[in-house]
Order: structure tokens, then C-alpha cells, then sequence
């Protein structure tokens, strides 16, 4: 999850989605793309509690509205359910099972498909 692919997509995101800005948990390479990185140790609360994600969307300066997640298991896409925003899910994470058995609005192989995946979910809504 730390290769120059994964930055390309975020930075190449739709600007109209302001999904070009990040909040990311994990503390790595994303750093480079990220506009805040927050976690469990930010606010004291931890997934799958939706406190998380609406707080770091609002410290990155966010609406819940523009906001949607890119997880890896179905913690994150309860979390992102609970929050009442979208979720697109990568296939390469941390999941026991395919993440598409969770119900993810996407699911994406590769960080390449990232941009193509959140215009089709705001465009739905």
C-alpha cells in the first residue's frame, strides 16, 4: 500500500469529489498525498466507531457530503456505513474474505482504478 501508484490516483482523484484530499490512518508513504493523517491516538476512539471518520474528514477541512473511504476490510466498510458516506474497497488489503462479500459501494484492484471507481459513485448518488 506504499507505492507511488497509490499517491497517482489520490493526487489524480476528481477535484469536483475534493476526494484529492486524504485522510489517511495509516502513518507511511501516504503522508506525501495526505492532507491529515489521523488515528485511534488523534481522537481516542478507534474503527468502527464512525466518530473516527467523520472527525478526521472535518480536521482535513472536508464535508461528510464530499467524503467517501478507501478500505481494506469490512471494519472499514462498516465504518464508512455507520459514517453515512460511500466506501471503495481494494481487493490487496487486509480481509479474511473477498471484500466484495461485505457490500462495498466499489471494489478496485488496483489503486489505478481508483479515480475511474470514485466518479462512479458520486455519480450515482
Amino acid at each position: 500500500m506504499n507505492s507511488p501508484a497509490s499517491v497517482i490516483a489520490l493526487r489524480s482523484a476528481p477535484t469536483n469529489s475534493n476526494a484529492s484530499r486524504c485522510c489517511c490512518s495509516k502513518r507511511s508513504h501516504w503522508l506525501t498525498a495526505s492532507k491529515r493523517i489521523c488515528g485511534q491516538d488523534t481522537f481516542g476512539i478507534q474503527k468502527p466507531d464512525p466518530e473516527i471518520l467523520r472527525r478526521t474528514v472535518a480536521a482535513a477541512g472536508g464535508r461528510l457530503s464530499d467524503a467517501i473511504m478507501i478500505g481494506d476490510s469490512n471494519t472499514d466498510i462498516r465504518t464508512a456505513r455507520a459514517a453515512g458516506i460511500p466506501i471503495v474497497a481494494v481487493e490487496f488489503g487486509y480481509s479474511e474474505r473477498p471484500v466484495a462479500e461485505y457490500g462495498p459501494d466499489r471494489v478496485i484492484s488496483q489503486f489505478a482504478q481508483l479515480p475511474v471507481a470514485i466518479a462512479a459513485v458520486f455519480s450515482a448518488q
